[in-house]
């Protein structure tokens, strides 16, 4: 088996360096070629009352898609999320991404359709972050808890 190149390498560390000690990022290799990667952190469910894992980016290279890599990754992640004791792994897909709501549906996952993601970034965040609260709201706290 050949060994994947170090440039590869050593862009998946330097992006697994540039995220938080609580993602993680594995990479995938076929026949020696690097093959894609995947980043996910552990959450945490109050419905469940447990981690989850949620999947924030799956990457399987063009050339390898259809030959098994995505699914030996997904089923390597739900090995870490079940030995983690985890609830459920959850991702998000684009709505116009018709392959990959194929693929996923093919592995037996289903879509959450009663859920709606919101999202602030940008401008929109730092504004509502900076905001002045009001005084009577100012008198409470808040605790900031590590589960």
């Amino acid at each position: 088996m050949k060994k994947p190149s170090m440039k590869w390498w050593r862009a998946l560390q330097t992006f697994s360096a540039a995220c938080s000690r609580r993602t993680r990022l594995p990479g995938c290799t076929v026949d020696g070629q690097p093959a894609g990667y995947a980043v996910y952190f552990l959450s945490y469910s109050t419905w469940l009352g447990r981690n989850g894992m949620y999947l924030e980016d799956l990457y399987i290279s063009p050339k390898h898609r259809g030959g098994g890599a995505g699914k030996h990754m997904l089923r390597h992640l739900a090995g870490i999320a079940a030995d983690s004791g985890c609830g459920r792994l959850e991702w998000s897909v684009l709505d116009w991404n018709a392959p990959a709501i194929a693929f996923y549906q093919s592995l037996g996952a289903q879509p959450q359709a009663e859920w709606v993601r919101y999202r602030m970034a940008g401008e929109t965040l730092d504004n509502f972050a900076r905001q002045k609260q009001p005084t009577a709201v100012l008198k409470r706290h808040v605790l900031d808890a590590k589960v």
